[in-house]
């Protein structure tokens, strides 16, 4: 929940979230007055309209922020990720920068099961929460699409320090 704020307090754009974040005490509020899509991702007709919502977006020249793997991790591996969107841009003609988001401190990311409330005291008592933000290199739709989402996810891998 953190990761877009921190993206969007860099460049305002469009972002695309999963449909629990609208219910999020407080920050789903605010989610909704920034204008974030939600999606459903167990609804694949769910899916299928935010997909179109999202080309229209891009269409008008909209920047839009996805999260591909669509959960948080502890930064030891890559989730399985959400290609609709990637694989939209690619079709459309359009560049990406991947961005990849790491924290040296552990409780920044809020992960698995729990609770959202003292993830957000955690947050709060800590004196710092780092997060580096690493850039790609802007990616093209050139090529083989399946070569083209395996180079991003290669970028997208954490890495050791």
């Amino acid at each position: 929940w953190l990761d877009p704020a921190v993206l969007m307090a860099q460049r305002p754009m469009g972002t695309l979230a999963k449909i629990e974040v609208a219910s999020y005490p407080l920050l789903g509020r605010h989610a909704r007055r920034a204008g974030l899509m939600f999606v459903d991702r167990d609804d694949p007709v769910h899916r299928a309209a935010a997909l179109l919502e999202l080309v229209r977006h891009w269409r008008e020249g909209a920047h839009f922020l996805l999260f591909p793997e669509g959960t948080t991790t502890t930064g030891d591996g890559l989730a399985p990720l959400y290609e609709g969107g990637l694989r939209a841009a690619f079709r459309l003609g359009l560049s990406v920068l991947p961005l990849r988001l790491e924290s040296p401190d552990a409780h920044y990311p809020w992960i698995g099961e729990a609770s959202l409330p003292p993830h957000i005291q955690d947050l709060c008592r800590s004196e710092r929460t780092r997060v580096r933000v690493h850039p790609g290199t802007v990616m093209a739709p050139t090529g083989d699409e399946d070569a083209w989402l395996r180079n991003l996810r290669t970028f997208l891998e954490p890495r050791s320090n």
